[in-house]
């Protein structure tokens, strides 16, 4: 090197020339962190407050970054040889690094608008080329950068692999926003179950009543009897036990057939609770009333479920057992109920199929024995199988073979945008060979032919 030379003659050393002709170090991290600010403003669609705590979070690790960076720039560097100026390394990154940044901001700031389509927005392939694409480039920017202030070769690819890294768990596992979305105040708070004697007693006279309305069967070949029940307190099940019961009225043809027992708090005056002993009476009432040699019920089980493939319930402060496949199983079989679909839409409900499974029966679950379900959450509008199955599936068919086979590939779609592919629920369907023909012989009693899905 030049620099060497003259350092051999007791010449002082030039500066190096880009250093010379590169603006100050404190214009590029301003410059950077005045645009990281203000994509993290756009990106929320929401009114949103400046945090200056997460700011200043934000910049601490900043002076270990530096003093990184001048480490590894000058770790085992001969002592003849001038040290080289991590601030110049700084300042030819930062700016660097702008065009990568705003590029990239055109891309994921439209998609957490939502002014992307949804099978890019989110994450799918296609987003996950452009994040790779874009942290690529800054390697190549890394590496250049070491090189421009006098790195070698390996020293250069040592410091470029080793920020990039930092950079990544930063990203990962750092919330340093400075901007957090403003949650808007409920008019009302949430519901909350009081028990009282009354209510007691209340749910008593609606479990009778809802019970005695179940309508005889009338005298036509087959018929279908339909019984919802969503032991669990979150909202979504709610949601999705009622879209359920309004799709069996309305498209299975169980309308003054259909009982739905739901556990949440605002819905205790007028719907009877979802407890095992409810679900027991409720089967007993529909094998009353229906012709169990011939007939079908249908049973829509949703909420959480557990490892051990139990289905939780949940009514804060009431305490209600969970519910287990064998003892559905011990009610269906004790009150002679033949011909019977159990869908249950819960995680690691693959594990109902082996209980349930027979010639009459159809079971079909959200999720194999060993694998989670999706969808769940408090928030969700409902869960991925039941819109699926419900609001997709048996839209379009009556069939509930069918009906899974829509809905399946629907979910698989679902949870590739969510990023959720490589854990997928699996869905799981068995059929026994006489409740096929017997939904067959329903099928053809109420659509002609041609009209037939």
């Amino acid at each position: 090197m030049v620099c060497g030379l003259e350092h051999r003659h007791r010449t002082p050393c030039a500066r190096h020339p880009a250093e010379q002709q590169t603006p100050g170090i404190g214009t590029g991290p301003l410059v950077t962190l005045a645009i990281d600010a203000g994509l993290a403003r756009a990106a929320i669609t929401t009114e949103a407050t400046f945090s200056w705590s997460a700011w200043l979070w934000g910049l601490a690790p900043m002076s270990l970054f530096i003093a990184a960076v001048w480490f590894s720039l000058n770790l085992g560097r001969p002592a003849h040889l001038p040290r080289l100026s991590a601030s110049l390394w700084l300042v030819l990154f930062w700016w660097a690094a702008l065009v990568p940044t705003l590029l990239y901001a055109l891309w994921w700031v439209p998609g957490a608008r939502g002014l992307l389509p949804e099978a890019i927005s989110r994450e799918g392939r296609l987003n996950w080329a452009v994040y790779i694409g874009v942290w690529l480039w800054l390697l190549a920017i890394l590496w250049r950068t070491s090189r421009r202030v006098g790195a070698s070769r390996v020293r250069a690819s040592f410091l470029a692999t080793t920020v990039l890294g930092a950079l990544l768990l930063s990203t990962w596992w750092l919330d340093s926003s400075p901007w957090r979305a403003v949650e808007p105040e409920s008019s009302e708070p949430p519901p909350r179950l009081r028990l009282s004697q009354e209510t007691f007693e209340q749910q008593q006279v609606l479990l009778a009543g809802a019970l005695e309305r179940i309508a005889v069967r009338p005298a036509t070949p087959v018929q279908v009897f339909g019984i919802v029940y969503a032991p669990h307190e979150e909202s979504v099940f709610m949601r999705e036990a009622q879209l359920v019961e309004r799709v069996m009225r309305e498209r299975l043809g169980a309308d003054g057939r259909t009982l739905t027992l739901l556990n949440h708090p605002s819905t205790v005056a007028h719907t009877p609770w979802a407890t095992p002993r409810n679900l027991r009476s409720a089967i007993a009432a529909v094998a009353q009333r229906m012709d169990r040699e011939r007939d079908v019920l249908v049973l829509y089980l949703t909420s959480h479920g557990g490892k051990d493939h139990r289905l939780v319930a949940q009514l804060w402060p009431l305490d209600v057992a969970p519910l287990e496949a064998a003892d559905v199983k011990a009610w269906l079989d004790e009150h002679g109920i033949r011909h019977r679909a159990v869908i249950v839409s819960a995680c690691y409900s693959g594990g109902w199929i082996a209980p349930l499974a027979d010639d009459h029966t159809l079971v079909m679950t959200a999720s194999a024995a060993d694998r989670t379900a999706y969808g769940c959450g408090e928030d969700s509008p409902l869960t991925y199988f039941g819109e699926a199955l419900f609001q997709h599936g048996l839209a379009q068919t009556r069939s509930l073979e069918q009906a899974f086979g829509l809905a399946a590939p629907r979910i698989a779609s679902m949870e590739r945008t969510a990023g959720l592919s490589e854990t997928p629920s699996l869905p799981q369907l068995h059929v026994g060979p006489r409740f096929r023909e017997r939904w067959s012989e329903w099928l053809r009693a109420i659509e002609p032919a041609r009209q037939r899905p």
